[in-house]
């Protein structure tokens, strides 16, 4: 996982869950990269993961000079990068999972651990709402003088990724990338995902969509009729679906705004379950200021 002192919240939502559903006996590894998580919040992930039965929590401090090459874009900031690093900086691993901080799990992510890659590099689920790369007009900038991909192309969410490796070292595809965002950098709309898509799109091995249930399924079409079906199935269970609900965009069951989000009870009472207020009394705190800041700004948006 990658984050800074804003993700550190849900970033202990998304672990707390990983453990939760966890095999009894399993041992889950968990490395945080950050470039700018201050002492007390690395302090607080801590003192917070020493509570999960069977996650071990270790963080790896990259420094900043290693992403400034790369843009910022839109809400992303360039933690988002990070996830390609995790080659040469988890140099004695062959394989691993990368979650986005957005995440709820509600079941078991071990047969992540598993999954049969068919010898490409990277597993991810596809992103329905962009079905094809030449249908997501984000990547529209790239066919000029492009020979790959085809525009038919299957898009991928990048929120939840199974990497070989060892395959990128051999490949150094982390240098394709960083090249492609650095050439393209005026035009990215979703920083990494758009180089991923762009220079992996027939190398990627497609995740079920139960791995990377976005929100935002619901409110942007089109989906793909052959997965229109079980996209509603996902959608219209919030409690029980999916492996994993990715809460992508900028709206977010913990911020204000998110007060008619149809998930916000189902991630409060799991922010409540973190760990992160460290009592339920400082987490109905939280959430009384949390209703609070929500009826100030819809009494203002009244005032419009």
């Amino acid at each position: 996982m990658a984050a800074d002192d804003r993700a550190a919240m849900p970033l202990a939502v998304t672990l707390s869950g990983v453990d939760r559903h966890a095999p009894a006996g399993s041992v889950i590894r968990v490395w945080v990269l950050t470039t700018r998580m201050s002492p007390a919040v690395r302090a607080k992930l801590e003192r917070v993961g020493s509570s999960w039965a069977q996650t071990r929590l270790s963080f790896v401090e990259v420094s900043p000079e290693a992403l400034e090459r790369l843009p910022e874009v839109g809400h992303l900031t360039r933690e988002t990068y990070l996830r390609l690093l995790l080659p040469e900086l988890l140099n004695d691993l062959e394989r691993v999972i990368y979650l986005d901080a957005d995440l709820l799990v509600q079941r078991d992510l071990m047969p992540l651990a598993s999954y049969e890659l068919n010898g490409w590099p990277l597993a991810a689920v596809p992103d329905v709402a962009a079905p094809v790369v030449g249908a997501n007009e984000g990547l529209s900038f790239y066919f000029a003088g492009a020979d790959r991909p085809s525009r038919d192309a299957r898009t991928i969410n990048a929120g939840v990724l199974v990497f070989d490796l060892e395959a990128w070292r051999r490949r150094r595809l982390a240098d394709d990338l960083v090249s492609f965002l650095v050439e393209y950098s005026d035009h990215l709309r979703w920083a990494d995902q758009d180089a991923i898509n762009c220079l992996l799109a027939h190398e990627i091995e497609y995740l079920p969509l139960e791995f990377n249930v976005m929100s935002l399924w619901g409110t942007h079409p089109p989906l793909m009729d052959e997965e229109r079906v079980r996209v509603d199935a996902c959608l219209s269970e919030p409690g029980a679906a999916p492996v994993v609900w990715h809460f992508a965009g900028r709206v977010k069951p913990w911020k204000p705004q998110s007060l008619r989000s149809r998930y916000r009870r189902m991630y409060h009472e799991a922010l409540g379950r973190s760990g992160w207020f460290g009592t339920r009394l400082a987490f109905r705190a939280w959430q009384a200021k949390w209703f609070a800041n929500n009826g100030r700004r819809m009494l203002g948006l009244l005032d419009v």
